[in-house]
């Protein structure tokens, strides 16, 4: 695998802020020195010249973003790209095609397998730095829809509790008019906690 000055320790613990993590694969050497020029400080950039360098690569390093080339030795970029697709943890990895093939027959093949945008070379680094911002923001913004998400499905859950341990009492209140006054405070009590639950849990979601 090869690696330019800056690249990140794989070894090491990710930091509290990570910077967005590009993985450049390309067995061109020039290219791939274009690309950490173009992208500069702002990123962790991980070099690979194969596919296969590249698949072993992805699982420890975790990229936000791949920059694909097509043509390498080995297994290609339409490859690679499929088997990454199938890897269970890397679902959402944004992949770029880094192609100097400009037929429509290659654009098309590279999204049946799986990429997500096609970018021809030579290219500006310009072009380049503004597909990964592009991409980087989309990932930022399925991520934060995906918590809420989630979080909306737990407070469903978390609401179960406190709905039933109001309705329960309330009915009883509705069926016996004639429950005792001790009673009748314990029930209400209950419903009260319950109500008090449901306005935290409201008050949590909103601030999502």
């Amino acid at each position: 695998t090869l690696r330019l000055p800056g690249s990140p320790d794989l070894g090491g613990r990710r930091p509290l802020q990570p910077k967005p993590r590009i993985l450049a694969v390309d067995d061109t050497r020039t290219t791939l020195r274009i690309i950490r020029e173009a992208l500069g400080d702002a990123f962790d950039l991980a070099l690979a010249s194969s596919g296969e360098e590249a698949l072993d690569l992805i699982v420890r390093f975790d990229p936000d973003i791949v920059l694909l080339d097509i043509v390498m030795p080995g297994i290609n970029g339409y490859e690679t790209c499929r088997r990454i697709r199938r890897l269970p943890d890397l679902g959402n990895v944004k992949v770029i095609m880094v192609s100097s093939q400009s037929g429509i027959e290659d654009r098309l093949q590279a999204y049946e397998a799986g990429a997500n945008d096609y970018l021809l070379k030579p290219f500006e680094q310009r072009e380049l730095l503004a597909k990964v911002r592009v991409y980087l923001r989309l990932k930022s913004v399925e991520e934060v829809d995906r918590f809420k998400a989630d979080v909306i499905t737990l407070l469903g859950h978390e609401m179960r509790t406190p709905l039933t341990t109001m309705l329960g009492p309330a009915k009883m209140l509705l069926d016996d008019a004639d429950l005792p006054a001790v009673e009748r405070q314990q029930l209400a009590r209950l419903i009260y906690l319950g109500a008090k639950r449901l306005h935290e849990l409201v008050e949590k979601a909103q601030l999502l």
